[in-house]
């Protein structure tokens, strides 16, 4: 994709969240949340430059979008790990689902 392509796919990507957050039909602060995430982590990856890192962002914020509009829920969904898989090994091997791309394990 050219570099234009992939600025209007993210901003429309970006109007898309907005506009489900104003037409969430849950409490104000699951509205809130939905602008205030998508405003944070659109900053935070702004300046991004290299493709396939921008389209893993891509699929983290789509794959969280329907999610959210699947479950109901605008929060993470925690990835589960297979059994006998312990919190330090997830955190050692990184196991997390493609969605939760831009939190990182280390903040808990």
């Amino acid at each position: 994709q050219t570099i234009m392509a992939t600025r209007l796919k993210v901003l429309e990507l970006y109007r898309t969240i907005l506009k489900t957050g104003l037409q969430w039909k849950g409490p104000p602060t699951e509205k809130d949340y939905i602008r205030t995430e998508a405003q944070t982590l659109f900053r935070k990856n702004k300046n991004i430059d290299q493709e396939d890192t921008i389209q893993t962002k891509i699929f983290e914020a789509e794959s969280r979008l329907e999610l959210a509009k699947h479950y109901r829920i605008p929060y993470p969904r925690l990835y589960y790990a297979p059994v006998k898989v312990t919190p330090e090994q997830l955190k050692e091997k990184h196991i997390k689902g493609a969605y939760m791309d831009s939190y990182s394990l280390d903040k808990e």
